[in-house]
């Protein structure tokens, strides 16, 4: 009997996604970066996000940009992987 589950795409950073983007968080839920991020002046190293999506419990809270984050599907893994690839690169130029 396996116990473990599946999560999601690969594992990244929460500062990886874009604004709007959905990620699958440590527990397996569906959480997504906020449009805005208010707080960015007073809290640099934070990104304000919204968990428990379309739910009575639908909230933001503040998570450190480090925070691990998977992607929902295939498709966005390589999309994430992509745009940090470009980042990186352009970092070294």
């Amino acid at each position: 009997m396996n116990l473990t589950t599946h999560i999601g795409f690969g594992t990244f950073h929460l500062q990886d996604f874009e604004s709007g983007e959905y990620f699958a968080r440590f527990d397996g839920s569906l959480a997504q970066v906020c449009e805005s991020q208010p707080h960015r002046e007073h809290m640099p190293n934070h990104v304000q996000v919204r968990v428990d999506r379309h739910t009575a419990n639908d909230r933001k809270i503040m998570l450190h940009k480090t925070a691990r984050a998977h992607a929902i599907d295939l498709d966005q893994a390589e999309a994430v992987q992509a745009r940090k690839k470009r980042k990186s690169q352009g970092d070294d130029a």
